[in-house]
């Protein structure tokens, strides 16, 4: 697949900022383009573990404050 199809699937907008970078050099931009994609993704993992822990606990947080009585549906429907 050559730049200008790949440019035309991403967008010219979205690559606008690393042809920038790469002062035009279109092997250079869909490098950096696949860099950042590949940060990304890693940064995506972490963040997600990171969400699920805190969600986890802020609602064991919430669940000792507001204890569970019978009848209840928990302290988020609370």
């Amino acid at each position: 697949m050559n730049y200008t199809e790949i440019e035309q699937l991403i967008s010219s907008v979205r690559l606008a900022r690393y042809r920038q970078a790469t002062a035009n050099d279109k092997r250079k931009t869909l490098k950096l383009y696949r860099a950042n994609v590949r940060l990304s993704g890693a940064l995506l993992a972490v963040l997600s573990m990171f969400e699920v822990v805190l969600r986890n606990k802020i609602d064991n947080h919430y669940k000792m404050q507001y204890p569970l009585a019978p009848g209840d549906k928990g302290w988020l429907l609370h």
